[in-house]
């Protein structure tokens, strides 16, 4: 990951009118996007299990410089000035999820064709605790499975996340409001990689959270575009 912060949006999406998405977000809007000063990268994401009842599952991630990129007068700028075709486009993303998170720690290289994203949030009073147990032993095992290529621990930034709310953009986009949760990304080269890590982590991850909070993911890569930053990272 470059950077140290992330912006991390999950969506539906309508496969009858995917064509025209595509479109937009191809082509436009994440490029748009890591031009932003401060932004590095964009991923996109499919999710492959579980599978959605319709439509289709997306996982967009952008790495910033840092979570204050989140909350800058350039991006704020943007999104009071959204494009025409993003105004005509971003209905077509419903129940839109979005977290703005900060890097705890990091381990391994570069990118995977599969991704596993847990999501949890730590019992009341026990950050510290869950925080230095995973960064303590739970990244390292997540990588020792054949085909693991990376993984990523980080924690949400609610200021930076609600940032997006009042602007032009944000009231024209179906967003559900939720408290953001700590995200724990795992990087593989196939998804049987992923599937062993996940052996190896859960009782971790369920450890230092409250069980109930514990969700994973598990998404192919569909596309990345680096913007104009990236080297500086």
């Amino acid at each position: 990951m470059r950077g140290d912060g992330l912006l991390a949006i999950w969506s539906d999406l309508d496969l009858v009118r995917e064509d025209e998405f595509d479109t937009w977000h191809v082509h436009e809007h994440l490029a748009e996007r890591v031009n932003v000063p401060g932004f590095f990268r964009a991923r996109r994401y499919v999710r492959t299990a579980p599978a959605a009842p319709q439509g289709a599952i997306l996982l967009t991630l952008y790495e910033t410089e840092g979570v204050d990129v989140m909350t800058s007068p350039a991006y704020i700028e943007r999104l009071d000035n959204p494009t025409p075709l993003t105004r005509q486009t971003v209905s077509l993303m419903a129940n839109m999820r979005r977290s703005a998170l900060r890097v705890s720690a990091s381990r391994g290289q570069g990118i995977g064709g599969y991704l596993a994203a847990w999501q949890f949030r730590p019992s009341p009073g026990n950050a510290d605790t869950a925080r230095e147990r995973l960064v303590g032993g739970v990244l390292d095992t997540a990588l020792s499975p054949v085909g693991v290529v990376a993984c990523h621990l980080y924690e949400p930034e609610l200021e930076a996340t609600r940032a997006k709310d009042a602007t032009t953009e944000g009231k024209a986009t179906n967003t559900v409001v939720e408290a953001p949760r700590w995200l724990l990304l795992v990087e593989a080269v196939h998804e049987r990689g992923l599937t062993e890590s996940r052996h190896r982590i859960v009782e971790a991850v369920t450890g230092a959270s409250d069980d109930s909070e514990v969700t994973v993911e598990t998404f192919r890569l569909a596309m990345v575009l680096e913007g104009p930053d990236a080297d500086q990272s």
